[in-house]
């Protein structure tokens, strides 16, 4: 008896496999190692620097390991803002390596203007003090309609570029994760 397997759906005929495949078989072939190439592209590493920026209504992005003691920032862009919507945003920033006495920072602009809550300043900066490792995350909202009444041309019908920075005072380099998520909602 030769080596190979069965073929066809008449009479069992064994097909020796030193021949050539057929193009139906390569066909199969091929199909399934796009498959598996395909399953190996999904399985991103879930710490790695991920963005799902420009987007119509929702973008995301993270990163690790940019240096803290010089404003470093991220930002998504969403399309265009719409009337009768509110833009959302969900950030925060880990350090993990923060001496004693530092403090973190963390602020969000949309289109360089700050977002709500701001504080006495009028930043949307929110702040803590940490230990050797700390985070501090928000969330933050801009009525657009508003937002286009106050700055004319910036906001509706316009792309919308939303940055999340991050900052360490009272210390010297540091490792961090930062992480952004930008959603339009209607009203």
């Amino acid at each position: 008896m030769t080596n190979g397997f069965i073929v066809g759906k008449g009479p069992r005929h064994i097909r020796d496999t030193a021949m050539p495949l057929g193009r139906g078989e390569r066909h199969i072939t091929v199909t399934g190692l796009a498959l598996l190439g395909s399953l190996a592209l999904l399985a991103l590493p879930a710490h790695a620097d991920v963005a799902s920026s420009p987007a119509r209504t929702t973008a995301a992005r993270s990163a690790v390991g940019l240096d803290l003691s010089g404003w470093p920032s991220i930002n998504v862009q969403l399309y265009k803002g719409k009337r009768r919507t509110m833009l959302v945003v969900h950030g925060g920033v880990a350090v993990t390596t923060a001496p004693g006495g530092a403090w973190l920072i963390v602020s969000v602009k949309a289109n360089g203007i700050a977002m709500e809550p701001t504080d006495s300043l009028g930043d949307s900066k929110i702040q803590t003090p940490c230990q050797p490792a700390c985070s501090l995350s928000g969330t933050w909202w801009l009525d657009l309609d508003l937002a286009e009444v106050a700055h004319p041309g910036m906001f509706i019908n316009v792309p919308i570029d939303v940055t999340l920075q991050g900052q360490t005072v009272l210390t010297t380099t540091q490792t961090y994760k930062m992480s952004l998520m930008a959603t339009l909602v209607k009203k």
